[in-house]
């Protein structure tokens, strides 16, 4: 089909086959209506039909929408011409304008019409009858304007307007004088009105706020300012008072300005911020009486009692303990449920959260008498970005069930814990959490039931083994807002292993090694019976020696705690009632530690802090460390950024109490690490036959040979990888990445029974974290030959297990 060009132009005679000279119509009035016709646009469509529908004449925009020449439509019924080609309602509209033009009806309506790329315009569409002399409908005049740019506007409108009515927020238009000339369905529900009752009230019958008579004068800070925000409140259909949100910009249509105003609903967020502020409450108010119990049993336990005594005291320490995790979970899951907790992403050290989690519960586990194993890939990259608080939360819930029902499985109990790579890929890490025990187990039935609230196997689990059931229901709500999944497999009397897959971006810098307190996790445990107490020094010794502390706490109790806890420890502190009192001995410039209370009258631990940070020097800031019984999430983050250096949660156990107070304050005289010391004074015990003990590792991960080979031959070539990189940062003179990669070396090879090599590992550690360059050259002369007799001993092993049995 021959195609039009913009320029073409259509001869006059050739356009209509019965000219209207026919009809007694002179050429010259012919010509001039053709002109007119191709004169009114190229949007505009128009031709000329004949009494009956045929089409006697087209103009070039008509003719080139659909890309043919006059030829090849004059002479058809409009009706069957290309311009209706798919478009059927547009041709059934046409063919009814027709038949009523015919009698002398001017006929208007919207269609849609054919174009030469296939596609359809919008066009407005007229049909005007022409009369002759005698008054009858001689001719008939097609036209068509295209009005799409209009239908886009309406239907721009229509998805704009319910996009409004579909708003959650209450959205209102208000005129110059106050009164509402629309809203949508939300403003309706709020207020318990519908439109028609809205539309007939102003802003000020409703707000109440607003005087009638202050009107102008808000209309006119408004028009100053362009926009406004402020929170109100509204009256409903009822009367009721509703705190509201209000933000409020100004809008102009059609030479008009109104106001247009959207109302956010506050009854919903008070609600939630009394809630949380209710939980934070409740921890305060539930934990500051725990801590006096727990703390002053813990130190009951270090007196001098008989062992019926110990016992109980131990009873009364354990049920305690087991109170205070049940207000933990409750406490928790109405943060979940409430939709008030979210997880970090800061660089953490898995393997390190990990060890630190079985140091934790390897007491437990040794209680109950079960065997606690760990096995941490050291493939695993050293800092990844995640929450260190909630996946130590998650594994813990998970290890300590593990260990208390497979201590009640009336066998010798076991539970391994393994942390694995299971993929890689630039700048992300997925690390696999496995907990193995050979417990109980449970039915498929107790499976589908796990996740879920409040729930247990059956009534007879929970009177066996107690527990609120919030703690799997808590864990699996964590894993999700961590990005990860967990899983479980079990049956009955066949153990169970769960298994929590978390991603994880990695760190930027992989290269920094643990700050030396988080450095020996796996040796933290302490045996709460032999701990003899120290001879605290003099409060005036300790200042001299730079140890002397300072502890604002407003509760009696809680200053007996730590007052105890403190000189058991052997640490000489002042006590203060208040962050006034505390703040006036500060000045004093005596003390080496702040350990300060939150929630304090006259000032608390925030405004104490705040004080202290503004005022000294900043060449010797004072560390300053919370001791609070609001563990809500949030509260840790929220001291860190008061400038406090350290968080600690009551009730504070001794071990965490002494962990935190060593690592902030300077250590005694004739308590100085002496790293050469740490290196040569080790015993090496019994030499071992052996330099692998593959039964270690067997306990972990089973009997399975091949299960077995596989984890020494990824710790065979893992093993090299590491120890080029100590080699290349002792060349370097890098003793921090000396130290944690050695550190990542000594956890695995523990884990496989290279037990002498893991020891070497531990030596280079040291030196690394004092920076003793001579001690770690020593230690690495070491550990050299112990690693290759390592590989080369695990090569003979590897290379047995390929040979094909005969």
């Amino acid at each position: 089909m021959e195609k039009l060009t913009t320029d073409r132009a259509i001869p006059y005679g050739a356009a209509s086959p019965l000219p209207l000279a026919a009809a007694g119509v002179p050429p010259s009035a012919e010509r001039t209506l053709h002109d007119v016709l191709d004169r009114l646009g190229p949007s505009v469509f128009a031709g000329l039909l004949d009494v009956d529908g045929v089409l006697r004449y087209a103009n070039h925009a008509a003719l080139r929408s659909i890309g043919c020449t006059p030829e090849q439509v004059l002479g058809q019924r409009f009706d069957k011409t290309p311009w209706w080609q798919g478009c059927k309602s547009s041709r059934r509209k046409v063919q009814k304008a027709l038949a009523r033009a015919s009698r002398g009806e001017v006929v208007r309506f919207d269609v849609r019409v054919a174009t030469s790329d296939g596609d359809t315009v919008a066009m407005d569409f007229s049909l005007l009858p022409l009369h002759g002399p005698d008054g009858r409908v001689q001719w008939l005049i097609p036209s068509a304007c295209d009005v799409s740019e209009r239908e886009r506007a309406q239907r721009q409108l229509l998805l704009t307007r319910h996009a409004v009515e579909q708003a959650n927020d209450a959205l209102f238009l208000v005129g110059p004088d106050g009164a509402f000339h629309d809203a949508n369905a939300a403003a309706c529900r709020l207020l318990g009105l519908d439109r028609r009752q809205l539309l007939r009230r102003r802003i000020t019958d409703l707000d109440t706020q607003i005087e009638p008579m202050r009107w102008p004068q808000h209309w006119q800070q408004l028009c100053e300012r362009g926009s406004l925000r402020f929170e109100s409140g509204v009256r409903d259909s009822n009367g009721q008072e509703i705190p509201v949100d209000v933000s409020v910009s100004l809008i102009s249509s059609g030479g008009e300005t109104f106001a247009h105003v959207c109302m956010d609903d506050l009854r919903e967020r008070r609600t939630a911020q009394a809630k949380s502020q209710f939980l934070a409450t409740m921890s305060h108010e539930i934990r500051t009486p725990m801590n006096g119990v727990i703390c002053m049993i813990d130190l009951l336990a270090r007196s001098a009692l008989k062992p019926h005594q110990l016992a109980m005291a131990d009873l009364i320490r354990d049920s305690a303990s087991s109170l205070l995790g049940i207000i933990d979970d409750i406490l928790d899951f109405s943060k979940i449920e409430a939709g008030r907790l979210d997880t970090e992403n800061e660089p953490i050290a898995v393997a390190d959260v990990v060890e630190t989690v079985c140091a934790m519960l390897s007491c437990l586990a040794k209680k109950q008498g079960v065997e606690l194993t760990l096995f941490t890939d050291p493939a695993i990259p050293r800092l990844v970005l995640g929450d260190q608080l909630r996946l130590r939360q998650v594994l813990i819930n998970l290890i300590n069930n593990a260990i208390k029902f497979s201590a009640g499985a009336g066998n010798a109990g076991h539970v391994a814990v393994r942390a694995m790579l299971v993929a890689s890929e630039p700048g992300r890490a997925t690390v696999e959490f496995q907990v193995v025990d050979n417990g109980i187990g449970m039915t498929q039935d107790t499976i589908s039931r796990l996740f879920v609230a409040f729930s247990q196997a059956d009534s007879s689990t929970t009177r066996r083994f107690g527990g609120t059931g919030l703690g799997l229901a808590i864990s699996h709500r964590l894993v999700e807002l961590m990005g990860g999944a967990i899983t479980v497999y079990s049956a009955p009397g066949k153990g169970a292993t769960f298994s929590v897959r978390l991603p994880f971006a990695l760190s930027p810098n992989q290269e920094t090694g643990r700050d030396p307190q988080d450095m020996d996790a796996d040796r933290m445990s302490v045996d709460a019976n032999v701990l003899e107490p120290r001879q605290a020094p003099s409060r005036e010794q300790a200042r001299r020696e730079g140890r002397l502390i300072l502890v604002a706490e407003d509760n009696h109790l809680n200053q007996m705690v730590i007052e105890q806890q403190l000189t058991l420890l052997g640490f000489a502190a002042d006590l203060t009632a208040n962050g006034e009192q505390a703040l006036a001995r500060w000045r004093s410039g005596d003390y080496a530690l702040l350990l300060t209370d939150l929630n304090m009258p006259a000032m608390d631990g925030y405004q104490l802090t705040a004080a202290i940070r503004t005022a000294e020097s900043p060449e010797r800031p004072i560390p300053i460390v919370a001791l609070t019984a609001n563990a809500l999430k949030g509260e840790r983050e929220r001291c860190k950024a008061a400038g406090m250096n350290d968080y600690l949660s009551k009730p504070a156990s001794l071990a965490a109490l002494q962990n935190m107070l060593e690592s902030w304050l300077p250590k005694a005289p004739g308590e100085m690490a002496d790293p050469a010391a740490m290196v040569a004074g080790r015993d090496a015990g019994p030499d071992m036959a052996v330099p692998v003990d593959v039964n270690v590792l067997r306990k972990m991960v089973g009997t399975d040979s091949r299960v077995v080979m596989d984890f020494l031959r990824h710790f065979r070539a893992s093993a090299a990888n590491i120890a080029g990189e100590i080699g290349d940062a002792r060349a370097k003179g890098d003793l921090g990445k000396a130290a944690a990669v050695a550190h990542n070396l000594k956890s695995s090879a523990r884990s496989v029974g290279a037990v002498k090599l893991a020891d070497h590992c531990e030596d280079i550690e040291r030196a690394g974290i004092a920076n003793a360059m001579g001690d770690l050259a020593k230690a690495w002369s070491f550990f050299q030959p112990e690693m290759a007799l390592v590989d080369l001993y695990l090569a003979g092993i590897l290379s047995a297990s390929d040979e094909p049995q005969t």
